[in-house]
């Protein structure tokens, strides 16, 4: 029972970090998706028409993915074991208890194992159910966002095709040569304007004594903030 208890507990913490890489995965299609849709050249032609369909099907599976992302970070209800204090406590208590009805120790002892062993296997229980729904939600989320990939995979073809289409625009150069005593419009400022010699300047001094930096007070699991 125990080791199934610290198993499942390992297993939650796999399944929240597995979801970073869809995460990131979705926000970049979503980001290629909107970009394609605003800088697709639409007309009346089958291109056109084959874009929209490609490009529809991969919003339908990134919404399908993003769903289903939602409902594996969706706060479920994990079973922890009591504090080490509250066992203490229990475990003094009820021996004290067993020795005022004149029983042995060892019977309260007895009791307090089982009871334990009790609460691994109430917590097991919860907390892998709990990890099942969510791996098959993970599992929904990346087929979502494998078939995004595809739909948005045949979406640039017609993009490229639309692209390699357009007419580019021709841009006029015009070269204006300028005589030695003609100058261009606005004059040279260096030449018109007086230098003024720059003055060194001074450190500047400190108005306070600087103070030693105070200790950094953190929690476990904060991370080391970057310098």
């Amino acid at each position: 029972m125990k080791e199934q208890y610290y198993f499942e507990l390992n297993r939650r913490q796999q399944i929240e970090g597995a979801v970073t890489l869809p995460i990131a995965v979705l926000t970049g299609l979503t980001g290629v998706a909107f970009s394609f849709v605003k800088l697709f050249a639409y007309s009346s032609g089958y291109l056109t028409y084959i874009f929209l369909v490609c490009v529809l099907a991969a919003f339908l599976a990134l919404i399908a993915a993003f769903y289903y992302i939602v409902r594996v970070m969706h706060r479920y209800k994990y079973l922890v074991l009591p504090s080490c204090n509250d066992l203490l406590a229990y475990s003094t208590n009820n021996k004290a208890y067993y020795r005022a009805l004149n029983r042995s120790e060892s019977e309260a002892e007895k009791e307090f194992e089982d009871e334990l062993e009790r609460s691994y296997a109430e917590a097991a229980s919860v907390n892998m159910e709990n990890n099942i729904s969510r791996a098959a939600f993970l599992y929904r989320a990346n087929i979502g966002l494998v078939l995004g990939v595809i739909f948005m995979a045949l979406s640039a073809v017609p993009f490229t095709v639309s692209e390699a289409r357009r007419p580019r625009d021709v841009q006029r150069i015009e070269t204006v040569n300028f005589t030695q005593t003609e100058k261009p419009p606005g004059g040279n400022m260096s030449e018109d304007q007086p230098k003024v010699p720059q003055q060194p300047t001074k450190p500047a001094e400190p108005t306070k004594k600087p103070q030693f930096p105070p200790n950094v007070v953190t929690r476990q699991g904060d991370q080391p903030k970057e310098k």
